[in-house]
């Protein structure tokens, strides 16, 4: 009996020892949980580290969204695919940057009527802009690949005596008030249609077809490969030119005496400066027809497309359809179906683009799809998988990338 009292005194002072601690434990959770709030307390930053914090969240986020833009531009600029993406941020940036300009800046033509004269003005200043941003990928294009290979040398000839035929018109009928009367005495009275974007395109196509030309010069300097013009395109160049001159000879000597007796004959009445730029709009023509030959050709012959930028088919179709667009809504506008035919380089130009354009579409994106071998072009270092937008106290918040997501579902 002894033993066994002890033995149940030795447990109830083990039971109270053990149940001891548990009494004592919220006033011991109490404790903890006031050094925890004394020390958040003492670590919870200020106002004005938290608008620091929120400044350098915001500064990360536009870095990184500065980043994408970047990345999607400079994609855009040498993509030699012409994804669908690519496509959709080209024409939408051309789209929107002409009509700014058209609607804001340019000057508009007093003859159309209404608020569409700023329509007007945002189709051509769209067309003329996605026209001549149509030479540079193929310039960019040269220039990174050290190389023209790939692009026809006829091609490039007979477009730079076209668009000097162009220039030439576009300019006399827009400064020249001599041909602006003779016009309107031949279509009653009614004004040209050439706009001040009309002569700004052509120009500048001189120019960019000048340094595409300086390229195949350069770059075929101590290499084989044959970088001449065909002799058919020697021939009709030297034959264009010679028919140029003999015409303007012809109109020299006739000038004063049209419609004076001895000068009544049909051959006579169309000898004027007026006819002279119309035989120049035909023979812009004629070479807008001839030129994208060689083009298809050597697209056939080497049942690839590569090193014939896709953008410059894009682009130019882009122009043609709002050309051709613009120039139809201005006739309608002014009820004078007369301007195409008194424009017919304008309304031929952006037809015939549009015919051989598709034509280069069924080449690039069917026909020779397959035998694209996509060459990596120089450019800036590719962006790391996760881009920092900004900080949480020791937290860095990262996003992952766009190329990485490409790139990982192209892997899958």
């Amino acid at each position: 009996m002894a033993g066994n009292e002890d033995l149940s005194a030795s447990l109830l002072h083990y039971s109270a020892a053990a149940v001891s601690p548990t009494e004592h434990q919220p006033q011991q959770q109490s404790s903890r949980d006031d050094t925890i709030m004394t020390m958040s307390s003492s670590t919870k930053p200020s106002s004005d580290e938290g608008s620091s914090s929120s400044s350098m969240r915001l500064g990360g986020q536009l870095s990184c969204f500065w980043k994408i833009m970047y990345g999607r531009f400079y994609n855009l600029i040498y993509d030699e695919e012409g994804a669908w993406p690519e496509i959709v941020l080209g024409f939408g940036t051309i789209s929107l940057v002409g009509v700014i300009f058209g609607a804001l800046i340019a000057p508009k033509d007093e003859d159309l009527t209404g608020s569409y004269k700023y329509v007007s003005a945002c189709l051509g200043y769209t067309y003329t802009l996605a026209w001549s941003i149509s030479f540079y990928p193929q310039v960019l294009n040269n220039y990174h690949r050290q190389s023209t290979e790939g692009l026809s040398v006829d091609f490039v000839v007979l477009n730079l005596v076209g668009f000097c035929c162009y220039g030439a018109f576009n300019a006399a009928f827009y400064y020249s008030e001599t041909v602006q009367k003779a016009y309107e005495d031949r279509h009653d009275g009614h004004s040209n249609l050439v706009q001040s974007n009309d002569v700004a395109f052509a120009f500048h196509a001189i120019f960019i077809c000048v340094v595409t030309l300086f390229q195949i010069i350069y770059y075929s300097l101590g290499r084989q490969r044959n970088q001449n013009p065909s002799p058919f395109v020697h021939f009709m160049i030297v034959s264009l030119l010679t028919v140029c001159v003999f015409y303007a000879l012809l109109v020299v000597a006739t000038e004063g005496t049209v419609g004076e007796p001895g000068c009544e004959s049909l051959i006579c009445t169309f000898l004027t400066w007026l006819d002279f730029l119309y035989m120049l709009s035909f023979i812009k023509l004629l070479i807008t027809i001839t030129k994208y030959i060689p083009q298809v050709v050597l697209n056939y012959n080497r049942q690839s497309t590569e090193g014939w930028s896709i953008w410059n088919i894009l682009l130019d179709f882009m122009g043609g359809v709002l050309s051709t667009l613009q120039l139809i809504l201005d006739c309608w506008n002014m009820d004078d179906w007369e301007g195409i035919v008194g424009d017919p380089a304008k309304f031929g130009l952006g037809f015939v683009s549009i015919i051989f354009d598709i034509i280069f579409f069924y080449q690039h994106y069917k026909l020779y799809s397959r035998n694209l071998t996509m060459e990596r072009i120089p450019g800036p270092p590719a962006p790391s998988r996760y881009a920092s937008i900004g900080t949480d106290d020791d937290d860095v918040i990262m996003i992952q990338s766009e190329s990485a997501i490409n790139s990982d579902s192209a892997t899958d």
